[in-house]
C-alpha cells in the first residue's frame, strides 16, 4: 500500500470452505437495512462484511465502499457494535489504495475513530480503535488526517493512562541477526499500551514541525518522561546484544515499533525542549574562560584569534565550586564512581550520535536519512576511538583494527557492552579514549557549548573527551581544521605546540597534511586541572601524559581534557560574507526576472552575477582574509565590547571590498569555469547554501545556473570576451560602490538563525537519548 510496512494480522484461512462468501451486496444490504431502523445489523452480517473485507480475493468496488462507510457512523456510535465498526474501518484500509483513500476522506469515521481512543474505554474497543488507526495510518495522508483530527492527542493521553496504570517491561526482538530490532512485551496484559504507543509513535513520525509545536507542551513533558523510562530498557538491552529472536520468543510485537522509530519519536519531541536552568552566563564564560579583566575577550580577539595560541592558568574559582562552568559536568562524571574508573558506567549511557550535515537547515529533513540508526549503540571512529601513538615512531594504532577494516556487509562497527569492557582494559593498556559530540550527550557541555558558539557568532560548537593514561599519547602530532579550547579537567598532560600554522586558517573538511618541520621550536606547556589552552586551527599540536614525574606523588599523572572547537561553516566566512553581499545586492538591483528563459536582459545579468561569485570564490582560496571567521552574528557580549566588535567587523568588511574590486579578474574566472565544467563539476557548489535566503522563490538565481546552460554560453562569450568582461568589470565598480554593510548583515543574521535553529533541535533530540 505505501512504503509504510503492513501490519501483519495474525488469521487462520479455511483450506476448502464450505460454502462460497456471500455476495457483497447482499452483506450490505442486509447491513443497510438494518442500520436504517436504528437497529444493529446482525453479529452474523457484520462478520461477514469484516472477513469480505479481510480475505476478499479482489478488491470491493467504490459502489460497495461506499455502501460500506454509510453504515459506519452508526456502528462506531453503538456501544454494542463500535468493536466489529473498528474493525471493519481496518480492514477496508487495507482492502485496497481506493478504499483507504475513501475511508481516510470521510472525516466523520475518522473522528469516530479518534473518539474511541480518547473515550477512556478500557480493553477490547481501545484496542481496536488503536488497530484502526494504524491501519489507516498505512497511507501518508491517512497519518495527515489522523493528526488533523486530534488523534495523535487522543493516542497520547491514552497511552499516559495506561502507562501510570501499570509497570511494562519491555523486550526487544528481530526476525533474525542484523534485522531490525522490534520492541514488544512479555505481558498479554501490556498489550494495550504497547498499541496505544504504537499509535502515538506513528503519528509523532509523521507531524511536521509546526504540527510538532503546536502539541500542548504539558502534555509533551509527562509522555516524554514516560517515553524515556521505556527507551532506557530498551537501550540497555540493544547495548548488551540481548535481542531475542522474535519467532522463538513469547513476546507480543508490533511490526511497525522499532527500537529506531521510538527513539524517533523521542528524538521529534524534544527538539523545542531546552533546560534553562543549565545555561551559562555569558559574563561567567568570559570571566573564566578569557580572564578576569574588563577587556579580556576584547584582548583575545585582538591579540590570539585564528592566529595564535593563548593559555590561561587555572583561574581562582576551583572547578568543583557551584560557580565554575565545567563544575556540573565534573560531578556528572564522579557521580557513578571516581573517574577514571567508573568509565564503562559514563559509555552505557551514550549511544550513537549520526553527524548532521554541515549544510543541513531542517533537523527532520535529517531524520529522513539517519532515523534509522537513531538510538543504536556508538559507531567506532565515528563517535569514539580507542588509540595510542608509539613514543618511537610517532605512529597511531587503533585498539580495535577491525573496525577500520571495510566490510559492504556492516557499514556500522557498534560498540556493544563486551567493546564497552574491552575499553577498561585499552585503557590499562596505554591507550587513549576519545569521545566525539559530547554536546549532544550531555546538558551541561550543550550548555557551554551554546554559549561559546553564541560569542564567537557560530550556530554550534563541538565538543569530544579525551581520557589518557599515565605515559601515554593518544593521537599523533596534528593540526585541526577548527580552533581549539582545550579545557583540562582532571589530571595533568604535556602540550607541544608548533609556533606557526602548517596552512593558513584551514577550511572545515579539506584534506589536512601530515605537519612536518623542526620539534625544537615548539612551545612545551603543561596543563594542569583548570587550565585552558587555545590552539588556532593550522596549527600543529601533540600531547602525552608522558611527564617524568608530575603527578601528585611523583609519576605520571592521568589526563581528563575536553576539547571545545568552534568549527567555522561556509557562510560563516568572510567569503561567506562577502556571498551574500553580492546576493543581496543583485537580487536589490535587478530590474528585470531573473528567469533564464525571459530574454537576454536577465540571462546576462544572472550569469555576470554568478562569474561575480566565483571570483569571490578564487579570492577566498588565495587570500586567508576571506577565510577568516565574520562575527558579526557575535552575542552576550558586553556593551563597549559589542562596539568595539561592531567597528573591527565594518573594518574587515571594507578591506574585503577593497580587496574584491582590486583583484577580481574576468579571464581567471572564465578559465576557472572552463575547467571545472570539463571535470562534470559544478562551479557553484560551495555557495548552494544561499538557498536559505530564497527558498520560497522560484525564479533562478545568481548561484543556480544549470551546467548545461553555462556550457552552451561558453562559446558566446568567447566570442563577445571584451563585451562581457566590460560588463562584468561594471557590475563589480556598482556593487563595491553600492553594497551597505548594515543590508548585508540583515540577511546574514537571518541565516545564522536558521542554522543554530536546526543545530539547537538537533541538540535536544539527541540530547533525549541520553541519560
Amino acid at each position: 500500500m505505501s512504503n509504510h510496512s503492513r501490519r501483519r494480522r495474525p488469521f487462520t484461512a479455511a483450506k476448502t470452505p464450505r460454502r462460497n462468501p456471500p455476495h457483497p451486496a447482499t452483506v450490505l444490504t442486509i447491513a443497510l437495512a438494518a442500520a436504517a431502523t436504528d437497529s444493529s445489523p446482525p453479529p452474523s452480517t457484520l462478520t461477514s462484511l469484516h472477513r469480505l473485507l479481510l480475505l476478499s480475493p479482489s478488491p470491493l468496488t467504490s459502489s460497495h465502499l461506499s455502501l460500506a462507510l454509510s453504515i459506519l457512523p452508526h456502528l462506531l456510535s453503538a456501544p454494542a457494535t463500535a468493536i466489529i465498526g473498528l474493525r471493519i474501518v481496518g480492514a477496508a484500509a487495507l482492502s485496497s489504495f481506493e478504499g483507504n483513500e475513501m475511508i481516510v476522506g470521510d472525516k466523520e469515521v475518522v473522528r469516530a475513530v479518534v473518539r474511541r481512543i480518547g473515550s477512556g474505554e478500557r480493553g477490547e474497543v481501545m484496542a481496536a480503535a488503536c488497530d484502526a488507526v494504524l491501519d489507516l495510518a498505512v497511507s501518508v495522508e491517512g497519518r495527515r488526517t489522523l493528526v488533523e483530527a486530534n488523534g495523535l492527542v487522543c493516542a497520547m493521553i491514552g497511552f499516559i493512562q495506561v502507562y501510570k496504570a501499570s509497570k511494562p517491561s519491555i523486550s526487544v526482538s528481530s526476525l533474525e541477526k542484523g534485522d531490525a530490532a522490534y520492541l514488544g512485551v512479555e505481558n498479554g496484559k501490556d498489550k494495550l499500551l504497547m498499541l496505544l504507543l504504537s499509535a502515538a509513535v506513528t503519528l509523532i513520525n509523521s507531524c511536521n514541525a509546526e504540527q510538532l509545536e503546536q502539541l500542548p507542551k504539558k502534555l509533551v513533558e509527562t509522555l516524554v518522561i514516560h517515553l524515556k523510562q521505556l527507551w532506557a530498557q530498551v537501550r540497555v538491552q540493544i547495548l548488551a546484544g540481548k535481542v531475542t529472536n522474535m519467532c522463538q520468543g513469547r513476546q507480543i510485537c508490533l511490526r511497525n515499533l522499532t527500537a529506531s522509530n521510538f527513539a524517533e519519536s523521542l528524538f521529534r519531541l524534544s527538539i523545542n525542549a531546552w533546560d534553562r536552568a543549565c545555561e551559562v552566563s555569558g559574563e561567567v564564560m568570559v570571566r573564566q574562560m578569557f580572564g578576569s579583566s574588563d577587556n579580556s575577550f576584547m584582548d583575545f580577539l585582538s591579540n590570539h584569534w585564528e592566529s595564535s595560541t593563548f593559555l590561561l592558568r587555572k583561574p581562582v574559582t576551583s572547578l568543583d565550586e557551584d560557580g565554575h562552568v565545567f563544575s556540573s559536568f565534573k560531578k556528572l562524571l564522579n557521580s557513578s564512581g571516581t573517574f577514571p574508573y567508573s568509565l564503562s558506567s559514563v559509555l552505557q549511557g551514550l549511544v550513537s550520535c549520526p553527524p548532521i550535515a554541515s549544510a543541513e537547515t531542517s533537523t527532520l529533513d535529517f531524520l529522513k536519512d539517519k532515523g534509522e540508526v537513531l538510538g543504536c549503540p556508538l559507531i567506532y571512529e565515528q563517535d569514539i576511538r580507542v588509540l595510542r601513538t608509539d613514543i618511537k615512531s610517532k605512529v597511531e594504532h587503533h585498539y580495535f583494527e577491525r573496525s577500520l577494516e571495510k566490510d559492504s556487509t556492516k557499514p556500522h562497527a557498534f560498540i556493544y557492552m563486551n567493546d564497552i569492557i574491552q575499553c577498561e582494559d585499552a585503557y590499562k593498556l596505554g591507550y587513549t579514549i576519545a569521545l566525539r559530540g559530547m554536546g549532544f550527550r550531555c546538558i551541561e557541555i550543550a550548555a557551554i557549548s551554546d554559549k561559546l558558539a553564541a560569542l564567537f557568532g557560530q550556530p554550534s560548537t563541538g565538543a569530544n573527551l579525551y581520557l589518557t593514561p599515565p605515559n601515554s599519547q593518544g593521537l599523533s602530532c596534528h593540526y585541526d581544521d577548527h580552533c581549539v579550547f582545550i579545557c583540562q579537567l582532571l589530571g595533568t598532560k604535556q602540550w607541544m605546540v608548533s609556533p606557526n600554522p602548517v596552512v593558513q586558517l584551514p577550511r572545515l573538511y579539506e584534506h589536512l597534511q601530515n605537519p612536518s618541520g623542526s620539534t625544537a621550536e615548539r612551545r612545551h606547556i603543561v596543563l594542569r586541572e583548570g587550565d585552558i589552552l587555545y590552539i588556532p586551527r593550522g596549527i600543529a599540536h601533540e600531547a602525552s601524559t608522558s611527564m617524568g614525574g608530575n603527578g601528585l606523588d611523583g609519576a605520571a599523572d592521568f589526563s581528563l581534557h575536553l576539547t571545545l572547537s568552534v568549527e567555522i561553516e561556509p557562510p560563516f566566512e568572510w567569503e561567506g560574507f562577502a556571498h551574500i553581499a553580492l546576493h543581496c545586492w543583485s537580487q536589490s538591483n535587478c530590474n528585470t526576472p531573473q528567469n533564464l528563459a525571459t530574454g537576454s536582459c536577465s540571462r546576462i545579468h544572472v550569469i555576470l552575477i554568478s562569474f561575480f561569485h566565483v571570483a569571490i570564490e578564487l579570492l577566498g582560496n588565495s587570500d586567508f582574509v576571506f577565510r577568516k571567521a565574520c562575527l558579526v552574528a557575535a552575542d552576550h557580549l558586553d556593551i563597549d565590547t559589542k562596539e568595539w566588535l561592531n567597528q573591527n567587523q565594518r573594518a574587515t568588511f571594507n578591506q574585503l571590498i577593497h580587496k574584491i574590486y582590486e583583484m577580481s579578474n574576468f579571464t581567471k574566472v572564465l578559465e576557472n569555469i572552463r575547467m571545472t565544467i570539463q571535470r562534470f563539476e559544478d562551479p557553484f557548489y560551495r555557495i548552494r547554501w544561499l538557498s536559505v535566503l530564497t527558498h520560497e522563490k522560484l525564479n533562478e538565481h545568481d548561484w543556480d545556473l544549470p551546467l548545461e546552460g553555462i556550457n552552451e554560453l561558453l562559446p558566446l562569450i568567447d566570442q563577445h570576451k571584451d563585451e562581457f568582461e566590460a560588463a562584468f568589470m561594471n557590475i563589480k565598480s556598482k556593487f563595491c560602490r553600492e553594497v551597505v554593510f548594515e543590508d548585508v548583515a540583515r540577511s546574514f543574521k537571518m541565516i545564522h538563525a536558521v542554522y543554530k535553529t536546526t543545530r539547537k533541535h538537533y541538540v535536544n533530540g539527541m540530547l533525549s537519548l541520553h541519560s
